[in-house]
């Protein structure tokens, strides 16, 4: 997690681990510091991030036991730290709780604003955790988006699973355009759209050669018609 003028010089020393996170002795990254190759910068915003979540009452010594506890007063933290890190999975990984769904607009914006594709399926998975009926349009502008074709995350699953008729020919058109993208998305959610556009496509994959994805498919060509 690297703030933009801090030094990028990795700690390879206990001590120098020390010297920074001294307060969190025996933490998972204070043990992991070294093997992971840290730099001194991400230490030092590590822990300024635990420092901070801590003055709210808290005693955490390791920050992915974050995703344990959800607490709205976590975000504006987690959201400061995401503009100043690298690593920004870290921070992300520490959103996904449904009682985030409020900053669900921010989320969709820090999607928007990446083309990172790793970075995109990370932040849907926050959505998918986050998710609420009321912000069905923001999903919506994300996948009609152009730059969205090619993409694979989680995005057309909360879709579908809120039942998004709207959604179904773009659906299909992703998958007609870059079928590895969604294939798995549509062989096992599709169905719930109830498009009879989207049959014969399931259909299709029953025959499909990767097992899984036909076991899918075959599983929801029998959900259409229950």
């Amino acid at each position: 997690m690297n703030p933009k003028s801090s030094s990028s010089e990795i700690v390879t020393t206990k001590a120098e681990v020390f010297e920074i996170m001294g307060n969190y002795y025996g933490s998972a990254i204070y043990r992991d510091a070294i093997r992971i190759k840290l730099t001194k910068a991400e230490l030092t915003l590590i822990t300024s991030l635990l420092d901070e979540i801590n003055a709210l009452g808290y005693q955490f010594s390791n920050l992915h036991k974050l995703t344990d506890k959800a607490d709205l007063r976590f975000m504006p933290i987690l959201l400061k730290y995401y503009e100043l890190c690298e690593r920004k999975e870290w921070l992300i990984d520490l959103m996904c709780h449904k009682e985030y769904a409020e900053y669900t607009p921010i989320i969709v914006e820090k999607y928007q604003c990446t083309t990172d594709r790793e970075l995109r399926f990370r932040l849907s998975n926050a959505l998918y955790a986050m998710r609420k009926r009321q912000y069905v349009p923001c999903y919506l502008d994300i996948v009609n988006n152009p730059d969205y074709i090619g993409q694979n995350d989680l995005i057309p699953v909360i879709l579908c699973k809120y039942h998004v008729q709207l959604f179904s020919s773009r659906f299909i058109e992703l998958y007609r355009l870059v079928p590895e993208a969604v294939v798995w998305n549509l062989a096992k959610y599709g169905y719930m759209l109830r498009d009879p556009n989207m049959l014969p496509l399931l259909e299709e994959l029953t025959n499909a050669e990767d097992k899984d994805i036909a076991a899918f498919a075959r599983k929801s060509v029998r959900a259409f018609f229950a």
